[in-house]
Parts: structure tokens; sequence; C-alpha cells
């Protein structure tokens, strides 16, 4: 990853697994393909799951606040994607969502939420 700022990691990350969503939506593999050095989408998300539990501190320049909940939806597509219960218990260590509300993560939310 070049972006040393959560925010700049998130859109690279989300970047990818939408990429990733539409080669396998085509019959490819984008989520393990590794390069020469082993770097893969799903290799990055692990590298990043333990900064957004908080496992792990953050170590670079952040540049502007970063909002946890715009991982949600990379964490749900792996969650899909792989068996393992990482990415579910990921996605919930970020935030508590209403139980009523967890519709929005597959919907758009009404236009007049936090009005």
């Amino acid at each position: 990853m070049c972006a040393r700022f959560p925010s700049g990691t998130a859109f690279t990350l989300a970047s990818l697994a939408n990429i990733a969503i539409v080669a396998e939506r085509c019959g490819d593999d984008a989520w393990t393909v590794e390069a020469p050095n082993g770097a893969s989408v799903r290799r990055a998300v692990d590298w990043f799951i333990p900064y957004l539990t908080g496992s792990q501190e953050w170590g670079w320049k952040q540049i502007k606040p970063f909002d946890d909940a715009s991982m949600i939806g990379l964490l749900a597509a792996c969650a899909a994607r792989f068996p393992e219960e990482r990415y579910r218990l990921a996605s919930r260590c970020l935030f508590d969502l209403p139980e009523d509300r967890r519709e929005w993560l597959l919907y758009a939310a009404p236009s007049d939420v936090g009005r």
C-alpha cells in the first residue's frame, strides 16, 4: 500500500475489492491472485484489520479523521467470499449497528437519515 493514512488505505482496499467483485462476476478470481512478491487483495485486507480493530496502533501520520464505517462494505465482501470468521468479527469491532438498521449495509439508507 502506498497510502500512509487509514482513509487512503481504506479507499485503495475498497477499490481493489470492487475490482475483485467485478472480476468474480466475470468468472475470474482477483481476490487471491498474487503478485510476484506475494501481495494480494486478501493479504492487504488481512494486514489492515488489526489497525481497524484497534489491536495495532496506526503508526503513520493521520491526515484526516478516519471513518471506520467506510470499511464495513469491504469486510462484508470478504466475509461473503471467504469462510473465515475474522472478517465478520472485525466488522463487529468497528461499530455497533442497531439491529433494525443492518439492511442499510445492503440497500441505500433513506434520504432523511441524519436530519
